[in-house]
């Protein structure tokens, strides 16, 4: 099963302030994947909820680079509630049921 984009793509630039592809834009600066994105890194963030909607997202990042330097982060935002349907669509004999963790071991979606 592939997660499908909830069609909100971002370019979060140097200056911290988000450019959505919906129009959008909010200041970034204290999320994880914008700090670890301008670190150089890729990020996944856990499930959250968007600071504009409200809306219960993953979000996936990864660094946007010119001349070897971090310029800018691109973020691709996709629905959270997606989690839920993997889960529920994978069980385990008669009773067996799956579960999602996160990195730290908290359960983030189950049946």
């Amino acid at each position: 099963m592939q997660l499908q984009l909830d069609q909100r793509l971002a370019i979060l630039p140097l200056a911290r302030t988000v450019y959505s592809s919906d129009k959008t834009s909010f200041d970034a600066s204290d999320r994880p994947y914008f700090i670890e994105g301008m670190k150089g890194n890729a990020y996944v963030a856990d499930p959250l909820f968007t600071k504009l909607r409200g809306e219960l997202v993953v979000i996936y990042a990864v660094p946007i680079k010119h001349n070897g330097q971090v310029v800018a982060v691109l973020s691709g935002t996709f629905d959270g509630n997606e989690l839920g349907t993997i889960v529920n669509g994978n069980n385990f004999g008669k009773t067996g049921r799956a579960f999602m963790v996160n990195a730290e071991g908290t359960m983030i979606a189950h049946d």
